[in-house]
């Protein structure tokens, strides 16, 4: 069983909580995977990341994630040669937050951010691939912009933007891509995608696809998706 959770944000009451109530619907050994964002706004984010070190969870990086990865190279404290780690994608700006985590967090924890890629191929059973934000429709999974990725919620024209008011849901064009076959090759098969980033639209299910992100540090929901079967379990969130 897989058990994929949406967007933490360093809510650590609300993860334990969902992982319990995931152990309570699911009998046997369950892996987990992070759509990203584990950290930042919320209180525990060192907390959330060692939660998932512990698990050994698999993890996406989310634009946030990436915030304070980039942080810590502009910061002098990351020599790697981890291009995405250390080169800061356009159109991400980095807050005092994302700087203080940088500087807190231990160095297992940034190696666990700076270790999480942008996008994973779920097992060919489960014909899925989770990434952060969304994908966009016109572009092979290898040919997909890092930033897009992290960052898109619409689709205006052949372009991910992050911005709701231009164009359209990227996920519902990403349908018409999916029935028409039109998506890149080494997207078949694994055509259903799983992501989080766009708390604003809360829930999002689809055709051939899965928004995790249900607002938890805004006081909405953690949610995970169980599969096989895509099973949705939430745990209510405080508001930080």
């Amino acid at each position: 069983k897989l058990a994929i959770i949406g967007d933490v944000h360093g809510c650590i009451k609300e993860l334990n909580a969902l992982i319990a109530e995931i152990g309570k619907e699911v009998a046997g050994k369950v892996h987990y995977i992070f759509v990203g964002d584990l950290v930042a706004k919320g209180p525990q984010s060192a907390e959330v990341v060692a939660k998932a070190i512990e698990l050994r969870a698999s993890c996406i990086r989310g634009n946030h994630d990436q915030r304070v990865i980039s942080s810590q190279y502009l910061l002098g404290q990351d020599e790697s040669a981890d291009t995405l780690g250390t080169a800061m994608p356009d159109g991400l700006d980095i807050k005092e937050q994302h700087q203080e985590l940088a500087k807190s967090l231990s160095s297992d924890a940034l190696d666990y951010l700076r270790k999480c890629p942008l996008a994973i191929k779920l097992p060919a059973e489960f014909k899925g691939t989770v990434v952060h934000a969304g994908v966009n429709p016109t572009r092979s999974l290898k040919d997909q912009a890092s930033v897009d990725l992290m960052t898109m919620r619409n689709m205006d024209g052949s372009k991910a933007v992050e911005n709701t008011k231009d164009g359209a849901p990227w996920f519902e064009e990403w349908d018409q891509a999916v029935a028409s076959g039109s998506m890149g090759a080494d997207f078949k098969g694994f055509e259903k995608i799983y992501y989080g980033h766009a708390a604003g639209r809360g829930l999002q299910v689809h055709g051939n696809s899965v928004g995790l992100d249900s607002a938890c540090v805004t006081g909405g929901k953690l949610t995970a998706a169980i599969l096989p079967g895509d099973k949705l379990v939430s745990v209510p969130c405080k508001a930080y």
